[in-house]
């Protein structure tokens, strides 16, 4: 009988380097631990519900026998007119905010991601002739800063509208360095000095949709319509 060995030779000479005796060990990774969040999701959305409870009684008791015409959800479309697409955008704006912060909740005393509403437009909306106390812009941020910092998302309202100026073309080009970057809703109210200048609804439209933030366009305008479509043009 015959015995055949089958040697395999390396193309590289073999070195003392070679031995794996004293290589070291590496150990595999270790899994990491399974984190359970939900006791602080509990404990955020309990928050939540505290906070929207203190909120309806506040609005309650300024408005008395006005609240349930104004608030009531059936009547939210007579003030408010809104696409499902644009409801939908707003909400999940909304939601990712929150998420964002609901795992830091109730952490350490830090802030979370902020919230940033900005009002453009003309003399009206500046409140020229009232007091800053007595702007809508200013009384938006007073009546939902203190909910939504209960939830530790920091609530900042700027109102950037100036006395006889138009959405453009001047506002519209330095739109990033006057209203800022980092805007979640963006209000247009224009309407007495835009008129009918549909190219400047539309240019001031679409260089708001540039911004870092692409802002969620909210429009004070009444019942023209066709102005509001201009934006979604």
């Amino acid at each position: 009988a015959t015995t055949t060995t089958t040697t395999t030779t390396s193309a590289f000479p073999t070195t003392d380097d070679d031995n794996t005796d004293d290589a070291p060990v590496i150990d595999a990774p270790k899994e990491e631990p399974v984190v359970d969040n939900t006791k602080t999701v509990v404990t955020y959305l309990e928050k939540w519900n505290a906070s929207v409870t203190a909120l309806e009684e506040r609005v309650r008791a300024e408005y008395g026998a006005y609240y349930d015409t104004l608030f009531a959800a059936e009547k939210i479309g007579t003030f408010l007119t809104s696409s499902e697409v644009a409801r939908e955008r707003l909400v999940r704006r909304l939601q990712i905010k929150f998420l964002k912060n609901v795992l830091s909740f109730p952490g350490g005393g830090t802030e979370g991601e902020e919230l940033v509403w900005v009002t453009a437009g003309h003399s009206a909306a500046a409140g020229h002739g009232n007091l800053v106390n007595q702007t809508y812009t200013f009384y938006l941020e007073d009546t939902v800063k203190s909910t939504l910092s209960d939830l530790g998302i920091p609530f900042t309202a700027r109102n950037y509208a100036m006395g006889g100026m138009n959405s453009g073309p001047e506002l519209a080009f330095c739109m990033a360095s006057i209203y800022g970057p980092d805007v979640d809703m963006l209000m247009w109210d224009f309407g007495m000095t835009d008129g009918r200048s549909w190219y400047k609804i539309h240019y001031w439209g679409n260089r708001a949709g540039t911004l870092l933030g692409r802002p969620i366009l909210f429009v004070r305008d009444g019942e023209r319509v066709e102005r509001r479509r201009g934006f979604q043009a």
